[in-house]
This record gives C-alpha cells, sequence and structure tokens, in this order.
C-alpha cells in the first residue's frame, strides 16, 4: 500500500538511501573528517524528493526522504556548531594563559610567569616548587637567566600600555597546541610582535589529573 493507503507503490531507492545516510552523518559528531557526510545526505534526500514527486512517477517514500534531509542537516549544523563553540573556548584559553604571563613579566612577577611555564621552556630546567626553596641561589640565577632573555626584556621595556594580542591560532609545530601573537605597538615597538604557544597539558592534584595550560615557548619577532 502507498502512504495514503491507496495502491500499492515501490519505494524510492533514493529515499532509503537519503534516510541511511542521514542516520550515518552522526559521524559528523565524531571527527571533522566526518563533515563530508551530511553533505552528501543532503544531496541524496534532495535527489530523492525530486524523484518521488516527479510528475508520473509512483513512487512511495517522500516521508524516507524528508527524514533523511532532517537527520542530516541537524547532525551537521550540530557538529559545526560544535567545533566553533570549541574552538573559541579553546582560542579564549589559550589567550588568557598568554595575558597571565604577560601581565606577570610586565609586573615583575618573574616566579609567577615561569610558574606558567613548560620546564624545558626555561633557561636552566624547572624551577623549585617550594617557596622556602625560591630565595636560593640556583633560583636566583634562573630568575635572572629568564630575566635577561629577548621577549622578557621587550616586556619589561613597556610602558603603561599593556601588548595588544592580535593573532590567536593552531600551533603548527605541535598537535593541541595553540600560538598567540601580540604586538608591541602600544610599547613603542611596531616592529616587534611577541610570540607564545600555548598548550594544554595535565598535572597530578589530590583527586586525580587536572588540565594545566603551559606556555611553551616565548619568542620576540620583528
Amino acid at each position: 500500500m502507498d502512504e495514503t493507503g491507496g495502491d500499492y507503490r515501490p519505494v524510492s531507492r533514493l529515499a532509503v538511501a537519503a534516510l541511511a545516510a542521514g542516520v550515518m552523518a552522526a559521524a559528523a559528531l565524531v571527527s571533522p573528517l566526518g563533515w563530508v557526510i551530511p553533505l552528501v545526505a543532503i544531496g541524496v534526500a534532495v535527489a530523492a524528493l525530486a524523484d518521488v514527486n516527479r510528475p508520473g512517477a509512483k513512487k512511495a517514500g517522500g516521508w524516507a526522504a524528508v527524514a533523511g534531509l532532517a537527520l542530516a542537516v541537524g547532525f551537521g549544523a550540530q557538529a559545526v556548531t560544535s567545533a566553533v563553540v570549541s574552538r573559541w573556548l579553546l582560542e579564549r584559553r589559550a589567550a588568557a594563559v598568554a595575558r597571565h604571563w604577560i601581565d606577570a613579566v610586565r609586573a615583575g612577577r618573574l616566579a609567577d610567569a615561569m610558574a606558567v611555564c613548560e620546564p624545558r621552556s626555561l633557561p636552566g630546567g624547572e624551577p623549585h616548587a617550594h617557596p622556602a626553596a625560591a630565595a636560593s641561589a640556583a633560583d636566583n640565577d634562573r630568575e635572572a637567566a629568564f630575566a635577561a632573555l629577548a621577549a622578557v626584556r621587550g616586556l619589561a621595556a613597556c610602558g603603561a600600555e599593556p601588548p595588544r594580542v592580535r593573532a590567536i591560532e593552531p600551533a603548527a609545530e605541535t598537535e593541541g597546541g595553540w600560538v598567540v601573537v601580540a604586538s608591541l605597538a602600544p610599547c613603542g615597538r611596531p616592529e616587534l610582535s611577541l610570540r607564545l604557544v600555548v598548550e594544554p597539558g595535565h598535572a597530578q592534584r589530590q583527586g586525580g589529573s587536572v588540565e594545566r595550560w603551559l606556555v611553551t615557548g616565548f619568542t620576540l619577532e620583528r
């Protein structure tokens, strides 16, 4: 029987394919590689609707084509929205870590700036974690070496105006990392930019592992 209770009509194969493709469009939620599936499903669904509604065509399956179209559009839109929101949150987190590092250096709180750095990015390796050891000769030497770095000296020379972040983008040199570029134009050095690489990591805390973002690289560039 057809969809309205009349004579028998064969179901459009395109309509069945559209419904199947609409279900498979859920793969777009798992990986950006699956984003092509909703596009294909939409195309198949449109073709199925045209096939079913073609003048003289005696085919059923309009409901399947519409369902496939709705699934494809829904999964596709959800995947894109999720990716956009996720990227925005990651950019904001990377920018927040970079600004904390910049503000700490500009304020002369070098120990605070070094605390958010990946140990291998610091001169002399990892600083001591305990306040009692912070005044040791080794820590003083390490902080002095950190203060002598070009990026640190460039920020320390800034006046009241902070550097202006002008770009945040995924880091090509590391998976999951972000590059934050800040112009030193407000500091009177328009030819210079500070390039910070910020990466998410994990630290062990009581109760388990927690996410901790670190500055893994900082350079002054022209």
